[in-house]
């Protein structure tokens, strides 16, 4: 887990090669492709239940 200081380099070195003003911009995309993959994942382990699930007797 990366301390304060890590996380102030890291922030310090989005701002200078990004700039301040794309910033937000860049952190929404990262968000969105973030909450996409989850979204993606979720639903192979979904279908991964389905299949890996015996079947119901009647």
């Amino acid at each position: 887990m990366p301390g304060m200081t890590e996380i102030l380099l890291i922030g310090g070195l989005l701002i200078f090669f990004f700039g301040a003003s794309r910033l937000p911009a860049l952190m929404r995309s990262l968000g969105e492709a973030r909450h996409e993959f989850k979204r993606g994942r979720q639903g192979l382990e979904d279908k991964d239940a389905e299949v890996l699930e015996p079947p119901k007797p009647s």
